[in-house]
């Protein structure tokens, strides 16, 4: 061959082999593991330290101290890229063939993980689309990474990331302010030594409460009544924000929500507990189970003694659990693992003690409200040193399981009402939704009947400055979510009951003025002779200045903002007393509340008046399959069912259903939609229908028009094996 051939040859092959050596080879082993770093800081890190730093509450509950709080920053800027880093090295030093697509592998990884929270919750594009999207972006993204020196020199430039994210969350975020600098230091120069009793209830419409002559309804409400005859009731009292979160800190601290958080000691270090505390004479008693503003120095829950890295092991599941939330795409976040429900403020066990009087009692979501109220009355006693005694309780709040006896008729710790959140388009649903609720409320009218009996009992009551309120109220419309802000629901969601009782008030006053919950700190302060350090956004609901013209409600979305502004006089517009009216009668009649569903006038017939048989009947699935009835407080009353119409198929048109107990009607309803299907059915009965032992609860299909139903017998399908 001439030489020239072989030269020729020669410089193509040395072309070709350096086209097919990687753009980025191991030659260049420090920038690219300052790239991993890069990377792995805008996938992870950041989106962990965005998330956690805004969980100063989720670090105390699970006990992270300081120096753990260092380590996560350590962890996940410096140790996990470490980690990716060295295993492309280890494998490129085992298996050198493997070294280059591994490489490719991590940072499509990573770049995809990190585009993909724009796709999915920016561009509002369908779930396939933006998982589709993210997935081309990541791939794109990474070819023109390995492909073009301008795009390395990008990544390079943004290595001050690695850096500034750590940084920043270590020293600026709300965790960091929580961890390393003390709240402002509260001062009080003069007090009145009286007794400070405040219940906050939660999600009560103070709408609800009301007759339609406009007072309280003294017939299912006689223990809110009796309050109202002896205190100031702010009949168009509002909330400044639809859920407790924010709603509960507005009320302790008198200021407006100012951040998209649940704020904490260090964001409102002038509230209730703090300035009394100041005073260094009042004694507190504080049922504080979400909002976190009367602590005055760290108490983790757990991990007390544990070391800096036990510490971050035990956070790292729930930690994990929220990112891979963030980075997936939304047909799939139902079959992730759930996130604790301790991230977001609430235990999920509690380790509270029974026999504690003093300090901070913390109970978690779902314990049995019943022993909380009982708690906290046990607590209440006279003192010479004056006490403050502060209650939240989630009443009536969903779960909605309690009978105004105070039986269950569901496990306040297992049921859900979660489709209530989601767009109620069924009126049925939603009546059943408020049955269950009203039901609730009048349990919670007999603890503050046994409220006041307690103070009553223990000589407080005369003595002390007794305010009941709420976070935020609800509402029961067709089209609106429980806490929709819109036109209609605006009154409803806004309106929260508000008493004030003032030491030796024997006299019941009603006021009309425009009141919000952000006006109850300076009220207490008022009466106490106290002077406020810091500005506040409310004043004495008795401040005889001149009235606000207007209402203010914060949203999720106008927090920073502009807030929603409304007519002082709002509460005018609520249509609540009708809707009762219309929904379920007279409140004189005490079985009202279960004489609803599309065939009400067959309640109190006897089925076998009315049953036929047929050749094909329709199957259903319940729960409870039984109905065993036991007398004992503490066992669920089988007097509400769930199904669904299994056979046959269901159409568009509702199935209508009788239910009988022990030979007579006591209940009726329909399936209606929630979940697409419209095969999804509750009902209840009231306990009186149920005698000692087992009970026959039969279900028929209703067809025909009034009078001339017929009932037919509905076929139960079991749940467990055949």
């Amino acid at each position: 061959m001439p030489l020239e051939s072989k030269q020729t040859d020669a410089v193509i092959g040395d072309r070709c082999a350096r086209r097919q050596k990687p753009s980025f080879g191991p030659g260049k082993q420090r920038v690219q593991t300052l790239h991993l770093f890069v990377l792995t800081a805008f996938a992870v890190a950041q989106p962990v330290y965005d998330r956690v730093g805004k969980r100063p509450t989720f670090l105390a509950d699970m006990g992270v101290g300081p120096a753990a709080f260092v380590l996560i920053g350590v962890a996940f800027s410096l140790v996990l890229p470490l980690v990716v880093s060295a295993l492309i090295w280890g494998t490129g030093k085992l298996a050198p063939r493997a070294r280059s697509p591994l490489h490719v592998v991590v940072v499509d990884f990573l770049v995809t993980v990190a585009v993909a929270p724009f796709t999915y919750e920016m561009l509002l594009l369908p779930d396939w689309m933006a998982v589709g999207l993210a997935f081309a972006s990541g791939a794109f993204v990474t070819w023109a990474y390995f492909r073009f020196h301008v795009v390395r020199v990008v990544a390079s430039v943004a290595s001050p990331a690695i850096v500034a994210f750590p940084a920043m969350f270590l020293l600026t975020s709300p965790a960091a302010l929580d961890f390393f600098f003390s709240p402002s230091k509260i001062e009080t120069a003069r007090w009145k030594p009286v007794p400070v009793v405040m219940v906050v209830l939660d999600e009560l419409c103070g709408m609800s409460l009301v007759d339609e002559q406009g007072n309280i309804d003294a017939v299912r409400y006689p223990h809110f009544a009796e309050l109202a005859r002896e205190s100031t009731w702010f009949r168009n009292a509002t909330a400044v924000y639809p859920y407790t979160w924010q709603a509960v800190p507005a009320i302790l601290s008198s200021r407006y929500p100012s951040m998209k958080r649940p704020p904490t000691l260090a964001d409102r270090p002038q509230n209730l507990f703090s300035v009394l505390a100041a005073t260094g004479a009042w004694e507190s008693t504080v049922f504080e189970p979400i909002s976190r503003l009367a602590e005055t120095k760290r108490e983790p829950r757990a991990n007390r003694n544990s070391g800096a890295l036990q510490q971050l092991v035990s956070m790292l599941p729930a930690v994990g659990s929220v990112w891979l939330y963030d980075v997936s795409p939304p047909l799939l976040r139902s079959r992730l693992p759930a996130i604790p429900q301790i991230w977001f403020g609430s235990y999920e066990l509690a380790s509270v003690d029974a026999a504690q009087r003093r300090g901070v009692i913390r109970y978690a979501v779902g314990d049995d409200r019943q022993a909380q109220v009982d708690h906290f009355l046990n607590c209440l006693e006279d003192s010479s040193h004056p006490q403050l005694y502060f209650l939240h309780v989630l009443l009536p709040h969903s779960p909605w399981c309690y009978f105004p006896s105070g039986r269950r008729f569901f496990d306040d710790r297992t049921t859900s009402d979660v489709m209530f959140d989601a767009l109620a388009v069924d009126e049925l649903f939603v009546e059943h939704c408020q049955q269950r609720y009203l039901l609730q409320l009048q349990f919670t009218d007999v603890q503050i009947g046994r409220l006041l009996a307690r103070l009553c009992e223990t000589g407080i009551y005369d003595k002390c400055l007794l305010i009941v309120t709420a976070d935020h109220g609800v509402t029961f419309k067709v089209g609106d979510t429980a806490r929709a802000a819109t036109e209609q629901s605006l009154p409803d969601v806004m309106s929260v009951p508000l008493f004030v009782k003032a030491p030796g008030q024997k006299t019941g006053i009603l006021s009309d003025r425009n009141v919000e919950s952000v006006d109850l700190l300076p009220t207490v302060t008022d009466f106490l002779g106290i002077d406020l350090q810091f500005p506040i956004d409310g004043r004495s609901v008795f401040d005889a200045g001149a009235e606000r013209p207007e209402k203010i409600l914060h949203t999720e979305e106008t927090v920073g903002g502009a807030p929603i502004r409304v007519s002082a006089a709002i509460m005018n517009r609520s249509r609540v007393r009708q809707e009762l009216r219309q929904r379920f009668g007279a409140a004189s009649d005490p079985e009202s509340l279960f004489r609803i569903g599309p065939c009400a006038d067959l309640i109190g017939l006897r089925a076998a008046d009315r049953a036929q048989r047929a050749d094909s009947s329709v199957e259903i699935s319940l729960s409870p399959e039984t109905a065993v009835y036991w007398h004992d407080q503490e066992s669920i009353v089988p007097c509400a069912f769930e199904g669904r119409v299994t056979a046959p198929a269901v159409t568009e048109n509702p199935v209508a259903l009788a239910v009988a107990v022990n030979g007579t009607i006591r209940a009726t309803t329909r399936t209606y939609r929630l979940d697409g299907f419209r095969d999804r059915f509750f009902v209840m009965f009231p306990e009186s229908a149920l005698h000692e032992g087992p009970n026959d609860v039969q279900f028929y299909s209703v067809s025909g028009s009034s009078p001339d139903y017929r009932l037919t017998p509905c076929s139960v399908r079991k749940s467990g094996p055949d």
